[in-house]
This record gives C-alpha cells, sequence and structure tokens, in this order.
C-alpha cells in the first residue's frame, strides 16, 4: 500500500495512441489502456508499493504509446522518493519541447496531473508550452479572427492577495481570494484575459473583490501596470484587460464609479505600454472579427482595455486603446452554484447552444463556482462568526472543479461547440493554457474535416483556385490534394504547383480550355465558401 493519484492523458491529436510497452516494479496500480481514441481523456491510477521493507528509490514503471499512422512515440514514467511522473518524448517533438525532452508533470496524491499532446505531426503542442504561445501559434492562430480562438482567462484577477479588509484577522481572506498568483505570475502561466475590478481606497485606485461592504482589496492598478509592462517587453502578446464592477469605497455610501472616477482609471491606464489602437472605425466597433494578426502579426504585444459601464462615455480615451463592452461583446455567464456537476453541465449546456443559437457574441466559459452566502443583518462581526460554518473557501471550490476541465471540456469542443476564453480560478500551472492550445487544434483538425466532407459536393470544373489561408502545413496539403484526385479522377502532379502555404491552383488540363472557374475561400473555423468567379 501506499499513496496512489492520477494522470489525465489528454489526447487532442487527430491519431489513436497505442501502447506498445508497459513495465512497472513496486507498483500497486500501474495499468495503462491499450489505446487511446483521437479527443479523449482518460485517467490512469497510479499506486505505489511503499511498505516499509521496500526500497523505494527502486520503484519505477512505464508505459509507451505511438500514434497510430506515424512513427511519432512518447512514454510516461513513474518513480518513487520523491514521487513524481514525467513523459519521455521519446520519438516526437513539441513547441518548446525537443525530441529526447522530459515533461515533469508532477505528483499530487488523491487528486491528479495531467500531460496534453495536441497538433498533428510536424506542429505538436504539450504540456509545458512556451511564455509567448501566441506568437509561437501564430502560424495556425494568426489568420484566425478572436471569434475563432479560444484563449485562458482569470476570474477576479486581482485578488491573489488581500491588501486591505474591515474584518479583521485574515477571517474573510479565504472567500474572497481568487487567484494564488499576481496578474504578473498569471501572464507568466498563459493567462491573456483579466477580470480587474477596479476600486478607489485611501484616494488610490485598487482591485477588488466585494459584495455590499463585505470584501477585501487586492492588487493596486499601478502593480497590475507594471507587470503586464513588464511581460510585454519581452513576450509580443494580445492581452486583454476587461474592468468592471467598480467600488468608490472613499465615500460613505460605497458606489459604483463615476465618469471622473472612470476617466482617472483610464488616465492612469495610459501608463501600460502596447495599447492597441483600432484606427478603423467600423473595425472597432467589432474586436471580435479582427485577426490575430491584426493585433500581434508584427511581433509586439497588444494590450486591449475594455470598459464594462453601459452609460459611460469615454470620449477622447476611445482612441488611445480603450473600448466599450458593446465594441468586444461577450457572453459571460456563471452558473451561481456551488456544485461541481451542477456548474459543469450548466456551462457545457450553454456553449453547446451558444453557437447553434447563432449568437455573434464571444462565449466565455465560467469554469468557477460561486459561494453561497448566508443570511446577513449588516452587522461585520455576527458574519465573521458565520461565514466559516456556512461558506466554501473559494480554493477549494477551485481545486474541485478545475481537476474536471481536463476530462471534460475538450470532448465537447466541436465546430458547434467552442468556448473563446476558458475562465478559472486559482491558475497555478502551465498545464490549463496547454488545455487552451488543445482546444485550437481540435478547432484546426475540425476544419480540416469540413474541407474533406465537403470537396464532394464542389461542381465539376477543368480549373480550380483554391485559397487556403496561411495556416496549412503539408499533413493538409496533402489531404486536399487527394480529394482533389478523388473529384476529378485523374492524378495530375501537384507537386510544382505548391506557390506557397497559401495559394494551391489545380489544373485538369483539358486541352488547355474550361468550363467555368471557382475560388474556394477557407477561413480557419467556417470551412469552404464556395464563390463562382465570373
Amino acid at each position: 500500500m501506499g499513496e496512489g493519484g492520477y494522470i489525465n492523458l489528454v489526447n487532442g491529436t487527430p491519431y489513436r495512441w497505442k501502447r506498445t510497452d508497459q513495465k512497472s516494479y513496486q507498483m500497486d496500480g500501474w495499468d495503462f489502456p491499450d489505446s487511446i481514441n483521437a479527443g479523449s481523456v482518460p485517467a490512469v491510477y497510479a499506486e505505489f508499493n511503499q511498505d516499509l521493507l521496500k526500497n523505494r528509490k527502486d520503484t519505477s514503471g512505464s508505459a509507451t504509446y505511438t500514434l497510430e499512422g506515424t512513427k511519432c512515440t512518447f512514454s510516461v514514467h513513474v518513480a518513487d522518493k520523491p514521487e513524481r511522473l514525467w513523459v519521455q518524448l521519446d520519438g516526437l517533438e513539441t513547441v518548446n519541447n525537443p525530441r529526447g525532452s522530459k515533461i515533469e508533470v508532477g505528483w499530487r496524491h488523491d487528486e491528479s496531473v495531467t500531460f496534453v499532446l495536441s497538433g498533428k505531426q510536424g506542429n505538436f503542442h504539450s504540456s509545458n508550452p512556451p511564455m509567448d504561445w501566441m506568437q509561437q501559434n501564430r502560424n495556425t492562430l494568426g489568420q484566425r479572427p478572436l471569434s475563432q480562438i479560444c484563449i485562458l482567462g482569470t476570474h477576479d484577477s486581482g485578488m491573489s492577495t488581500v491588501s486591505h479588509c474591515d474584518i479583521p484577522g485574515g477571517v474573510i481572506d479565504p472567500y474572497v481570494l481568487c487567484q494564488s498568483l499576481p496578474v504578473k505570475g498569471q501572464l507568466e502561466q498563459g493567462a491573456r484575459y483579466f477580470d480587474l475590478r477596479p476600486q478607489y481606497s485611501g484616494g488610490h485606485l485598487w482591485t477588488g473583490h466585494y459584495t455590499g461592504k463585505v470584501g477585501g482589496r487586492g492588487e493596486s492598478i499601478k502593480d497590475v501596470i507594471s507587470a503586464v509592462n513588464e511581460f510585454t517587453r519581452d513576450n509580443g502578446e494580445l492581452i486583454i484587460l476587461q474592468f468592471s464592477h467598480s467600488l468608490q469605497s472613499d465615500t460613505e455610501d460605497w458606489r459604483e464609479f463615476k465618469k471622473e472616477e472612470w476617466h482617472a482609471l483610464m488616465k492612469e491606464l495610459l501608463k501600460l505600454n502596447h495599447l492597441f489602437i483600432c484606427e478603423d472605425k467600423k473595425k472597432a466597433n467589432n474586436l471580435c472579427q479582427l485577426k490575430l494578426d491584426d493585433f500581434i502579426g508584427g511581433g509586439k504585444a497588444a494590450v486591449v482595455c475594455i470598459i464594462e459601464q453601459w452609460d459611460l462615455k469615454i470620449d477622447d480615451y476611445a482612441t488611445k486603446g480603450f473600448y466599450k463592452l458593446e465594441q468586444f461583446n461577450i457572453r459571460n455567464e456563471y452558473s451561481n452554484k456551488d456544485d461541481t456537476e451542477v456548474m459543469v453541465k450548466d456551462q457545457l449546456e450553454k456553449m453547446k447552444g451558444h453557437m447553434s443559437a447563432k449568437d455573434k457574441r464571444l462565449f466565455l466559459l465560467s469554469w468557477t463556482l460561486t459561494q453561497q452566502a448566508p443570511n446577513w443583518d449588516g452587522d461585520v462581526v455576527s458574519f465573521a462568526k458565520i461565514a466559516p460554518r456556512s461558506l466554501k473557501p473559494i480554493k477549494h471550490m477551485a481545486r474541485r472543479c478545475n481537476k474536471e476541465l481536463f476530462t471534460r471540456l475538450l470532448p465537447e469542443v466541436s465546430d458547434k461547440s467552442f468556448p473563446n476564453v476558458v475562465y478559472i480560478d486559482y491558475l497555478n500551472n502551465r498545464d490549463y493554457v496547454a488545455l487552451v492550445v488543445a482546444i485550437n487544434d481540435k478547432h484546426e483538425l475540425r476544419m480540416v474535416n469540413m474541407i474533406a466532407a465537403d470537396w464532394d459536393s464542389w461542381p465539376s470544373s477543368s480549373r480550380s483556385i483554391a485559397h487556403v489561408g496561411q495556416n496549412l502545413d503539408d499533413t493538409t496539403k496533402v489531404l486536399l490534394r487527394f480529394h482533389a484526385y478523388l473529384i476529378r479522377g485523374r492524378q495530375s502532379n501537384l507537386g510544382n504547383l505548391w506557390n506557397d502555404l497559401s495559394e494551391l491552383i489545380w489544373d485538369a488540363g483539358f486541352d488547355g480550355k474550361y468550363e467555368s472557374r471557382y475560388t474556394l475561400r477557407m477561413q480557419v473555423f467556417p470551412g469552404l465558401l464556395p464563390e463562382e468567379d465570373v
């Protein structure tokens, strides 16, 4: 008997993983599936034999998988004293992880750790992604609009610390703290969307988390600005800062910001470097349709500030990198439950129904649990006494629901079910952004399948010009070429006809004549849109 825990194996690739080897010594649990289908996420249980007479340093285990149809392999390993799991990239490489490298996935007794592998041969992504994951994925994400990209977000992003609270002794801290890392740490762990709730306190700007007058003050806006500027100095990433739930706590009535306070906040935020200014007013009214490359295509960062206050006029700040919520319209509907299963079911159902309803807003998957506050008569002392008995610490709730994210979300992602922001409490490692990259990869693979399915429906013609975007690698081009053969019924040599990654001209060569010409446009998410070229 000994410690036990799970490793989630996230297969975000289009290949089935076939187990080719498995062995262990002094392990009471080490049984990996014979195969793992594309898009599935099995949780494998591992348990050590830690009897007193065992030399725990000798304990070991391994399981090797081959990606069917390729020569790509990786192996999962375990050792004891100290307990740890890692993955060896034996016969493949991923972005940020060369062939033969070791990816440490850790160990959590009675809980789970995760290994993520996604993408296609020649462009794999995995756990331990790069810091600048957006820049490193521009070859596949750059030409997608934001409405077709998934990013990682944090809830109450400024609340990794309580800098002031009217309830003494740290009693309230577990019920207002939502993050374990400050904004700088969240940026380093892959978050790109931040929920910031500005507060005036002591004449200065802070972040806060309050219900009425109960809550706590978090990071200062000054520190948030410093963190973003430090990060964007070396990382050309898109960062979205959304400001809402304002609180003026220097007045007796504790109210929302007035116009002058919002403007004071925006004046302070002008200290942010790389504020994104969209000079085209029409495009500025729908930022979600701008491509990722429109923001960071030059290799430099872009910081977008969203002000969520429906009746506020931002005046001259509208041309300085600040936008109203309707310009970056996002559907954010939290479940308002403290039960994991109820929340998961609710959020997945909302995600599935969002695109089918042709909702034009971005979809934010709010993977958070919400405390159900007790009745309160306004007496702070009485609240301090009853809160620990009736409220659940946010950290404990986050630990329960975050582990479900890895096993529950990816299998539900499809061309009709897709989150634009995965929004969590207590971001503490880069496995979450590895999952986000896998969601984007799966979306791309489904797009390729849509292309393959659509080819059979195209009318026959002697010449077809396909503008296929800048995202296609050799695997995708081979797929397109194969279906061109299938339709035309002949195998013209296309090897020398690929101009570059963005254009293919296929000519069947009917004595130099052709009946009609078709321009086939492909966007990464919607698939092919035919348009007759007249």
